[in-house]
């Protein structure tokens, strides 16, 4: 059961209020304005709805990353396909087809973005893999010791 009080109600009685969550077990809805603006709960609970959240992150994560894997081996199935029809071209794969191509990566990506097509896998269509060469952001400073 949750019990509903005033924030001038709360403030006049602070401490009876978290006294009586702790010993009842029973969440607190502060009102300000008629209105509710926060909640005082058993430490357990929050446990409990942190938790959740966290699992509820990690099960979303995982869905991705299972969608992003099975969108990119879509595309290499369909790449002698692509090749034919796509060649030099960014392709969007999405659902284990092409649901969109442009020449530029970031123009797609964000068209992908704005239609909210997830999970999407996004390639060049080329016979190689682009390789991309990015140069270290650490120095080696030789010293020659005469």
């Amino acid at each position: 059961m949750t019990k509903t009080i005033t924030l001038k109600e709360a403030q006049a009685s602070y401490g009876t209020a978290i006294e009586q969550v702790k010993s009842t077990g029973e969440s607190l809805i502060i009102e300000q304005d008629g209105k509710p603006a926060l909640v005082v709960l058993p430490y357990a609970e929050f446990q409990r709805l942190t938790g959740l959240r966290e699992s509820e992150k990690e099960a979303l994560s995982q869905t991705r990353d299972k969608g992003f894997e099975r969108e990119r081996a879509a595309f290499l199935r369909l790449k002698p396909q692509l090749l034919r029809t796509y060649r030099g071209l960014y392709v969007a794969i999405h659902d284990g087809q092409v649901v969109d191509s442009d020449p530029k990566s970031l123009a797609l990506a964000l068209r992908m973005t704005e239609k909210k097509v997830e999970p999407v896998y996004i390639q060049l269509v080329s016979e190689e893999p682009r390789v991309v060469e990015a140069p270290s952001p650490e120095k080696v400073w030789h010293v020659n010791r005469l």
